[in-house]
């Protein structure tokens, strides 16, 4: 009978060890009711892109569109009324470190937290994954990007920007 019970425990326990990937924690707190969500595919930021290039106006906008076009997927979800328990935080970010995610940035003051993590594909170094968390209070957003950066591409990019030469 013990050896039974050990074999069910063992088999359950897998279940019970839940992680919050960037997916699970997006699909689970955009069903409520003061929660915001929104997904874009890759095509229609790159489609966005291309339109809004002659318009760029400021420095900050032509490097803001010139990164567009590597974007593959961007999840949105915010609030300003709904309240992220501290037990939620603490959970998604060890599952964020346990997937794979290197915290880049992590900036705190009074009342709000913003935190920037980089997943970088196993097998395709191009293909990463970013996620940008910001709580205030009753507030958050939530922003997860896929794109398509290669290391080249990230120092070419840094590159321009210190010269001020983007487009």
């Amino acid at each position: 009978m013990r050896q039974f019970l050990f074999w069910i425990a063992l088999a359950i326990v897998p279940f019970l060890s839940f992680s919050q990937t960037p997916s699970h924690f997006f699909h689970h707190y955009k069903q409520y009711k003061e929660v915001h969500s929104v997904t874009l595919p890759g095509w229609l930021i790159k489609f966005g892109a291309h339109t809004s290039r002659p318009f760029a106006e400021t420095y900050e906008e032509k490097i803001a569109i010139g990164m567009l076009g590597r974007v593959g997927k961007l999840r949105l979800l915010f609030s300003e009324e709904f309240e992220v328990t501290e037990k939620t935080k603490k959970r998604l970010h060890a599952s964020l470190a346990e997937g794979g995610y290197e915290s880049l940035v992590t900036v705190k003051s009074s009342d709000t937290n913003v935190n920037l993590w980089l997943k970088e594909h196993r097998k395709n170094k191009n293909r990463k994954q970013l996620v940008i968390w910001v709580t205030e209070n009753n507030e958050f957003v939530f922003v997860h990007v896929k794109a398509k950066l290669s290391e080249k591409q990230l120092q070419d990019f840094i590159n321009k920007l210190s010269r001020g030469n983007v487009l």
